[in-house]
């Protein structure tokens, strides 16, 4: 079952992270401030933000629900 996310948390997280409104928002609300400065939010930028931390998730919940 790779590439299956079973738990609720993480499908919620990965559903706001490929909205790029909702990712953007999300992701200013709770990066801590020394990554926010570091970060162009524009809509330029937004895709491969969005590309950067999805793999980001995606190595955790690969790491995580190893069998």
């Amino acid at each position: 079952m790779a590439g299956r996310i079973n738990n609720i948390h993480d499908k919620f997280i990965r559903q706001i992270l490929t909205d790029k409104t909702l990712a953007v928002s999300f992701l200013r609300e709770y990066l801590p401030s020394e990554l926010k400065e570091l970060i162009c939010f524009d809509t330029e930028n937004t895709s491969r933000l969005m590309k950067w931390y999805l793999s980001i998730l995606n190595t955790y919940l690969r790491n995580r629900y190893k069998t």
